[in-house]
Parts: structure tokens; sequence; C-alpha cells
């Protein structure tokens, strides 16, 4: 059985080269979803406008793909490639020939600055266990092998526990001797980019899931007036509006020879694109602090693409991700800033609860461009990291299977973000509520079922006011101070709704304007337009936001006939 992802450390000759016949010994629902993440830290607490920041309207799938195109080129130093091949079933015979697709992200040298989340679930993935292994130990990547179908988790079989991570580390080795040994050409026709990539990982996803950023740069002088004079202004923390990053080519390499390695894996390694030479670096920039010279920086860029559609909750979602940048970051300052944009994006969606085997994120810089010590060109990034990641994670749910609706839940007033945070989930989460939203049907009652439910089984344990909050004995003090909101419009505070038949007219407009078309199966997203839903339990200050899906027919059609 293949592997979610594959990890390549620095090329050598290979341990061993097998010869792998590409053959399912198990398969997993919705291969590559991203679970719980390990704990990532920093505020939850999101802010983003009900029609997601700034404006993205398409009237056709091109339109969607040109956008999506205008923002994926590759940062200096990496290239795509991406393959096809055809596996058999053991476990169903007659369903032999399924297709399956893999894909190389390559940096064109080793690079020890580089970062990953994975899954809580305890039941992991092989790739989930080899990556934690890379990641343990340290050292340099090169490459990063991703399959969009099998997850690779406890197969069957002759080889026995550890056949799933033998055949993954055997697909690790077999590319690291491929690249130890190949030459590298940039004079291929064939240009692949990050959408390429995008395109590639996809299962059951209807469109691709890609966002970039370019930063523009300027003298070390101009950028440390630029810090100062915004020294009081705090870095964007939300799931905020892309904006386009340049656009470009991509830029393509072949081998000149193949070992006898995967070969799905070497005809993918084929078509891996290899940038042109990055243009002359600036003058030695100053390693004495960022103002201390007039060097001029180059522009930067943070490019991720994801997968990920159903299996999306929590701490990650259910997905992969690949986030690379060309900004030669501090390795520790990368697993900071990951961790910090994890919490903020992907640990704040949900589409259907269920947690994945395989869920990953990663991030990885080919060191490209310098960054001299204390730059402000770090916080540039950080703030580019977390803008991707939102996006990326407004994305998924988005493109969630079958849905039609994208909720987007604040939470204000708890006594902590995290009970916060987890108010939330409980909401998108609430089958009752979803299936409201995929109606159209403003059901109040079953917004403050859910609300009420949450505070009488989770709050016990939590302080306010320096006193323990007792949800039965405090019920209705609680239920005095709460207020809830619906498209903007107050539906319940004091205790009681506050419901009329002209604002039932308005709260279903809301949820109307917020159809993403075709009853869940449009090809593209028509808005960014969103379900808002507001919970303020007055109680303390803790706060987040909560990206959630709709429950459709599509969403069940797809999951009972997901393997037949």
């Amino acid at each position: 059985a293949l592997i979610a992802n594959n990890w390549v450390g620095r090329p050598g000759s290979p341990r061993r080269h097998s010869s792998v016949r590409v053959e399912a010994t198990s398969e997993t629902s919705g291969t590559g979803h991203v679970g719980a993440l390990e704990p990532s830290g920093g505020t939850v607490a999101l802010s983003t406008d009900s029609d997601g920041g700034e404006e993205e309207n398409f009237n056709s799938a091109k339109k969607h793909i040109d956008f999506l195109q205008s923002m994926s080129k590759l940062p200096r130093g990496f290239s795509v490639g991406t393959s096809s091949l055809t596996f058999d079933p053991v476990e169903e015979p007659s369903r032999a020939d399924l297709p399956m697709r893999l894909t190389l992200v390559l940096l064109d040298e080793p690079s020890d600055v580089w970062t990953a989340l994975f899954t809580t679930n305890a039941f992991p993935g092989a790739p989930i266990k080899i990556g934690r292994r890379r990641l343990k130990k340290g050292g340099p990547l090169q490459a990063i092998l991703v399959n969009n179908k099998i997850s690779n988790v406890c197969p069957g079989g002759p080889g026995g526990v550890g056949a799933g991570e033998q055949s993954s580390e055997d697909l690790c080795y077999g590319l690291g001797g491929l690249l130890a040994l190949t030459s590298w050409s940039s004079s291929s026709k064939v240009k692949l980019d990050a959408f390429d990539a995008a395109k590639s990982i996809m299962t059951t996803d209807r469109f691709p899931k890609v966002r970039g950023e370019t930063v523009k740069c300027f003298s070390q002088e101009e950028e440390c007036e630029v810090e100062t004079a915004a020294a009081e202004t705090p870095a964007p923390s939300s799931m905020a509006a892309t904006t386009a990053a340049r656009k470009g080519d991509s830029q393509s390499a072949s081998p000149a020879a193949a070992p006898a390695a995967a070969p799905a894996a070497a005809a993918a390694a084929a078509v891996a694109a290899s940038p042109l030479p990055p243009p002359p670096p600036p003058s030695s920039p100053s390693l004495d602090g960022p103002c201390s010279s007039l060097d001029w920086l180059e522009d930067f860029t943070v490019v991720g693409f994801a997968k990920g559609a159903g299996m999306i909750e929590p701490h990650l979602a259910t997905m992969l991700v690949y986030v690379l940048t060309d900004l030669d970051v501090p390795k520790d300052f990368l697993d900071k800033a990951l961790r910090k944009a994890v919490a903020k994006s992907f640990n704040c969606i949900s589409v259907d609860s269920d947690e994945s085997t395989s869920d990953t994120v990663v991030a990885i810089s080919s060191r490209k461009v310098p960054c001299p010590p204390n730059s402000p060109l770090l916080r540039k990034f950080e703030t580019a990291l977390t803008k991707v990641c939102c996006e990326l994670a407004d994305d998924v749910v988005r493109n969630g299977e079958g849905t039609n609706h994208v909720m987007e839940v604040t939470i204000k007033g708890a006594p902590s973000d995290g009970s916060a945070l987890k108010l939330g989930r409980a909401i998108v989460n609430s089958p009752l509520l979803k299936c409201a939203v995929a109606g159209n049907d403003p059901n109040v009652g079953r917004l403050v079922a859910a609300v009420g439910k949450f505070v009488g089984d989770h709050l016990e344990e939590h302080t306010v006011s320096g006193k323990r909050f007792n949800a039965m004995d405090e019920a209705e003090d609680v239920l005095s101070k709460c207020v809830l909101k619906l498209g903007g419009k107050v539906i319940f505070e004091k205790g009681q709704f506050t419901l009329s038949g002209e604002l039932e007219g308005e709260l279903i407009q809301h949820m109307k304007s917020a159809e993403l078309g075709d009853n869940g199966k449009a090809e593209f997203p028509l808005h960014k337009r969103r379900v808002a839903i507001e919970v303020d339990l007055g109680m303390a200050r803790g706060e987040a936001v909560v990206l959630g899906s709709d429950l459709t027919f599509e969403y069940v059609t797809v999951n009972a006939d997901y393997r037949s």
C-alpha cells in the first residue's frame, strides 16, 4: 500500500531499491485528511467579516481558476512534478485499475529549515509515524512525495505490522537515490506550479486549494522606518482576505536518467520543476541588525496548497497542507510561526467533526532569499504565513463534501479562549443546526439548544470572577446575559427570543444569499459569503471564531458511496 505522503532526506545512495507494485491492502475513507493537530498554542480568537473580508466573486470556473493561478508561482528553489498510476484493492478484486496520483515537491538543495504538525489521532498512518521521526531527528529534507489516495493505515498482508512503514521508507530511499544519481536541466517545456500540485492531490475535493503572497521589500533602512512606524500596530491574526501574488511561470526540468525506484515516483520526478537560476543576491546583508545597512532586500514568496473536503475537525481539520517559502527564516522561528498560524486557521474549522489518521501541515524554506537576524522581514513573513493558512482553511470548508453554506460562528464572553473554541465547534457540528442551515431554515431554537447543551456539559470546571462556575445553579444568570445573533440581527437576549415575521424573512434571505450553488455540488465557489452566527455568553472575555459547513444530501451521497 502506498502512503499519504513521503518524506525524503538528504539524497545519497539508496539504502535499498525496490520495484514497488502499487497494490492497496487497506483503504480509509478520505485519505490524507486532517484530524486533530498537535497542540499549537496561541490565541484562538479570530476576527473575520461575514462576507469573508475582501470579496471574491466568480461567475465561471475559468475565472476562479485564473484567480488561483495568479498566485501559484512557486518560491525560488522549488519545483513540482506529478504522475499517475493505477492500483488493485486486494479486498475488492473486481475494482481493478483504480486511479491514483503522485505529487512531488522538490527543492533544488536539501534544507534543514522545515517543520510540521500532525494529527493527534492515536492510530495514524505510516507517513505520520515517519514524519514524526524525521521531525524529532532533525536534519535536512529535499523532497516530499504525496499520494492522493490510500492512507497506508495499519495495512495487512505478508509484511506484517511494519509493512506500511517499510513501503514508505522504500519510496523515500528510492527517490533519494534517484535525486543523487540524476542530473537536472531547466530546459524542459513542462512547467508546473502550486496550482498543478493542488489539482494533483485532490480526492473528493471539488476544486483546487492554493493561496500565495509575494511580499515586496525595501532597503534595510526603509524596512526599519516602516517597522518603526507600525510598531504599535498588531499583526493581523484573522482569516484575512487573500491578495493575489504576482502572476508568473514556474520552471520544470527532467532527469537525464532514472534508476529502478518506484516507477510512479520516478515519473513524478521526471516532470519535477527546477527553477531557473535565481537573480544575483544583493550585496551582503548586514548581520548587525535591521537598520545598520542600506543593502536592498529581495522580495520573498509564501505559497501554500491543500487537499481536504471531508473528515475535517478539529485541530488541523482533515487535510494535507504544504506551505513553501524562499525566505531564509530561522528554523525555530518557522516552527513558532506555523504553530500560531495553525491555531488561528486550521484548528478553527470543521466540516463533519471526524478526525483523520493522516492530517499533516508542513512548512519548508528553500533559503534562497537572505533574511538578516532580527529583520523586520520576519514580521512580514509571519503575517503572510497566517494569511495563506487562514485562506486555505476557509477554502477547505468552502470546498467541503456537499457544502452549500459556510457557517461563521463568533463566540464572545466565554470563560476562556479555549472554551470559546469548543463552543464554536459544538455549534458548527450540531447535526440539527447544520440541516437547518442547509434548508435555509432559521430554526433558532436549535441554536439555543446547542449553546445550552454545551454550557451545561462543559463549563463546570471553569472559574468566573474568581469562583467555580456551576452550570445548573447559575443557568438563569447565563441565560439572562446571553445574546445570540444570526445574520447580524439579534434573535435572543435577556432570556427570550426577539423574533417577528419580518425578521424571519430577513434571516431566510441572509441564509439564501450564502448558498454556494447547485446544492453542494458546485465546481467553483461563487462567493465568500457566510451564514453569520454570534454568541455572547457575557461571562468573561474568552473569544473565538470557527468556520463550519451545513449538512446536505450531497454529503451523505458522497460518503455513502465513497467506495462503492
